[in-house]
């Protein structure tokens, strides 16, 4: 009777170790020059001035009906991280829109109070929104060494490179500030979950000699990345390190001019010791489409601690990429005008989303 007894209790308590997994979803989304959304653009057009602008009652309506569908599709997405690139520059923007549009969900992740230098500025910026309800953040600030604490930190990322490029010394900043922060869940608030968040320079350029160093540049972004993963590396079991990388796996025409794969910069693919990409493609499948050829560009690499640790990310196929041809994707030019060709468009990347057992 004994032994009945010691063995339903076992299976009970099997059962609330079972029912005691938490779950949460980690995302990322690319909203292209969100900050149009809530600007006037006819006073301040996002690309060339229209030669018969609507009026700025219209502009507004459209933009009410843009923010709208916005909201939507990151209510679609429904994770409880959301990276967004292409944000606006103002948090108070961004804090606004989740109070009105997202039920105040999200407390705002934004680079703004860390970087003061404002030359860093222009509204493709990267930023997170973190379901308050469900994690503590811990953020790191640029601080004087005499204020840091152990809950604040020193802000890691310096704001700059110099590397060897052309033959002589060249001093690389970034495009914008990547964004690093952690989180713990408020069931379980001593175990840190680590999230860098990245969005390294574009290879768009207008000349040969421009492109060659656009794609250096987006290098130096990797290589710093790295630099900072490798550190952070040693005391953090889940690290996330995500972003719209302006990167696929191999080298473009342009690389090999230089010889480097930028991506490989960052994740060293198979045998990188401390990444790994658990989201996989169907053929044709991607998160970009270039020149009618999908692409991997965006990515949610994650520490092989997410493979045994705490938290467990599984290997998943990514399945928004049809949603985003018939949904997101814009079916214009290439770089469309939200006013001229009134649509409501949201991006020309796929999103991505995982999905972690705490």
């Amino acid at each position: 009777m004994r032994s009945l007894i010691a063995c339903l209790l076992i299976s009970l308590s099997f059962v609330n170790y079972v029912q005691a997994k938490e779950k949460f979803k980690v995302g990322l989304a690319n909203i292209y020059f969100s900050a149009a959304l809530f600007e006037n653009n006819i006073r301040k057009p996002l690309f060339k001035k229209m030669k018969n602008p609507p009026s700025r009652k219209i502009e507004r309506e459209f933009d009410r009906l843009s923010a709208e569908y916005l909201a939507r599709y990151i209510k679609y997405l429904d994770s409880d991280v959301l990276i967004i690139c292409e944000s606006p520059n103002d948090p108070e923007v961004v804090k606004r829109f989740v109070r009105e549009n997202l039920n105040d969900r999200y407390a705002v992740v934004h680079n703004a109070p860390v970087v003061k230098n404002k030359k860093y500025y222009y509204n493709q910026q990267v930023m997170a929104l973190v379901d308050k309800s469900k994690f503590n953040i811990r953020r790191y600030e640029a601080l004087d060494k005499k204020d840091v604490t152990a809950d604040n930190l020193m802000y890691p990322f310096p704001p700059n490179k110099t590397v060897d490029y052309e033959g002589k010394p060249t001093k690389f900043w970034w495009s914008r500030f990547p964004i690093e922060f952690d989180v713990s869940l408020k069931s379980d608030p001593k175990h840190w979950y680590k999230l860098i968040a990245t969005y390294p320079k574009s290879k768009f350029a207008r000349s040969d000699k421009k492109a060659l160093k656009a794609r250096m540049q987006n290098n130096v972004h990797q290589m710093m990345i790295r630099e900072r993963l490798e550190v952070v590396d040693s005391d953090f079991e889940d690290i996330f390190v995500l972003g719209d990388m302006n990167d696929s796996m191999g080298m473009d025409e342009k690389e090999k001019q230089l010889g480097l794969d930028s991506l490989s910069t960052l994740y060293q693919g198979a045998k990188d010791s401390i990444l790994w990409d658990s989201v996989s493609y169907d053929k044709n499948e991607g998160t970009y489409v270039y020149k009618g050829e999908a692409q991997v560009i965006d990515f949610i690499f994650t520490s092989h601690g997410l493979k045994k640790g705490k938290g467990i990310v599984k290997p998943s196929k990514n399945n928004f990429f049809h949603f985003f041809k018939t949904m997101i994707q814009h079916n214009h030019k290439t770089r469309p005008d939200r006013l001229k060709n009134r649509e409501l468009f949201l991006s020309d990347h796929a999103p991505i989303v995982i999905e972690v057992e705490h």
